[in-house]
């Protein structure tokens, strides 16, 4: 696949320019990663897994029985992004939990995933995925000696100084339980302010509830920058009845390109979408609109070209 410094070489002349005037380098740049990201986008909604390999991420997670729902993030837990705290999820392509296939369900399609019966009914062999909603973390803080466990929207507010936050979501206790009263972990959290003390006392207001809640848990005091980005909250039906492991895969957010070595997230053979896509923007950009109509054209005629070759085979035996 060619380096940046090449597809812009290349998008120079289609615009007959080879030297930067009208159109500088950031420009192209900016043009060439949107470019980048609208491919990405139409190959994912097309299925076209061998053009989104670059991005193609994979991991596995053993769901304990304690939980129902689930954050995205306890499973790729940083791989995103090699470690850093910041998430790069895009979307999601399969999941497997043991050795069964999850069926993806739509949330119009609960009622028939959760009935008794019925023509959808989940099973240990027929196992379904939902999901339904998203992790707007973008603080974590530990905990331990929990004994009322919070709920998604809630607000924990420290006894010692107020500080307050909403809860994004609660993963399982690493240690302990909450009915135990000794839950040790950490609270998923959004939209704090100021900061809590070692063992500092953590009171609970319930979601929609005026009631304060005494002495929930204990925290560290240290909150973690930790942005979860909305990744997605899911359920698996049937309800587990014993630890499970649960593989899923999914498709990262192309990284943008910036310095003259880089190179795009996508296969060697999208070089040409990307320069087409490039020149029809910087020619829109310089309201040309004749030429950007003919680059245009020529640019969804090669991507919709592209997406059928390598669109994905149903074997409807399976």
């Amino acid at each position: 696949m060619a380096q940046l410094s090449t597809l812009r070489g290349y998008v120079r002349d289609e615009l007959s320019e080879q030297t930067a005037g009208i159109w500088t380098d950031a420009q192209l740049n900016s043009y060439l990663n949107r470019g980048v990201e609208y491919c990405v986008g139409e190959f994912y909604r097309g299925k076209c897994w061998q053009l989104l390999r670059e991005l193609t991420k994979d991991a596995t997670y053993t769901v304990p029985t304690s939980e129902t729902r689930h954050s995205m993030w306890q499973l790729i837990d940083n791989k995103t992004s090699g470690g850093s705290a910041t998430n790069t999820w895009y979307g999601y392509i399969h999941g497997m939990l043991g050795n069964y296939v999850l069926h993806k369900a739509s949330l119009p399609e609960f009622h028939r995933l959760n009935a008794t019966t019925g023509e959808h009914k989940p099973s240990t062999t027929e196992p379904y995925i939902v999901f339904d909603g998203y992790d707007r973390a973008t603080k974590i803080i530990g905990y331990d000696s929990g004994s009322t466990e919070p709920a998604i929207d809630g607000q924990i507010v420290g006894a010692d100084g107020g500080a307050t936050a909403n809860i994004a979501f609660v993963p399982p206790p690493t240690s302990g339980s909450w009915t135990g009263g000794d839950a040790a972990g950490e609270l998923y959290l959004r939209n704090d302010s100021d900061t809590y003390t070692d063992d500092e006392v953590l009171n609970y207001y319930a979601p929609d509830e005026s009631s304060l809640s005494s002495d929930i848990a204990t925290c560290n005091g240290t909150l973690i920058t930790e942005s979860h980005d909305n990744v997605p909250l899911f359920s698996l039906y049937p309800s587990l009845s014993s630890t499970a492991s649960l593989k899923i895969w999914w498709l990262n957010k192309p990284t943008a390109m910036s310095a003259a070595t880089d190179t795009p997230d996508v296969p060697y053979d999208c070089d040409e979408l990307l320069v087409l896509y490039a020149t029809a923007r910087a020619w829109k950009a310089n309201r040309n609109f004749d030429m950007h109509a003919a680059m245009w054209a020529e640019f969804t005629q090669e991507l919709q070209r592209k997406v059928a070759n390598y669109q994905e085979l149903t074997f409807k035996s399976l």
